[in-house]
């Protein structure tokens, strides 16, 4: 990075989470986040940032700093973009990762077990009666992405039989589905496992919701 900003005394939270100080003040030099509600500040990192276990300092390039909320101490969680994200804003970069160039439509039914044929192949069917887009994949994180809006991700689970759907938009933005359950995921995203035909219909009525947001 040509630039660098180091936050010392960071801890990590979980694999792509950080809680660090950071005053408000020193948020808005990142620019004003779209929502200022509560004590804490969020902070994305639209690339990876680099984090020093024994110094105990998070690095990361200013360019890459979007703030999510403006909070009113100088508690912030900085939260890492997934890889395909960064994948995404890196593309053309020579720092961007290798990834899978294989039509990804395709490569998602081939990869498909047994038991998740049918449900694989109906859901791709009906998203694409909506949405004339393409998968992406990415080896790393084993994630499908929808391109050129990646307003949606699925990931095969075969050890429990299910396809983990991640889709834009917090789980109170949707209508509340019956057969799902509608999690909290990164950032904006939520997430749901689908492991039936009869969940299908609901799941595709979230996709349309989450295409919109």
């Amino acid at each position: 990075m040509a630039l660098s900003v180091s936050i010392p005394e960071a801890q990590r939270l979980d694999e792509r989470v950080w809680k660090a100080r950071l005053s408000p003040a020193e948020a808005k030099i990142f620019g004003s986040g779209a929502n200022t509600y509560g004590s804490i500040s969020i902070v994305l990192l639209t690339e990876q940032p680099d984090f020093n276990e024994e110094q105990s300092s998070l690095s990361f390039d200013p360019a890459s700093v979007q703030i999510l909320n403006l909070g009113m101490t100088d508690q912030a969680v900085f939260i890492a973009a997934s890889e395909e994200q960064q994948q995404v804003n890196m593309q053309g970069s020579h720092h961007a990762e290798e990834r899978d160039t294989t039509r990804g439509d395709a490569k998602f039914l081939s990869e498909l077990p047994p038991q998740l044929q049918t449900l694989g192949r109906k859901l791709l069917s009906d998203i694409r009666k909506y949405f004339p887009g393409e998968l992406k994949y990415y080896p790393r994180s084993r994630k499908f992405v929808e391109t050129p809006d990646n307003f949606w991700t699925v990931r095969i689970q075969p050890r429990d039989k299910s396809l983990r759907i991640t889709v834009r938009g917090r789980p109170e933005t949707f209508m509340k589905p019956k057969n799902l359950e509608l999690k909290p995921d990164m950032a904006t995203y939520s997430s749901f496992k689908i492991s039936s035909p009869e969940q299908l219909s609901e799941a595709i009525e979230i996709l349309l919701q989450a295409s919109k947001k």
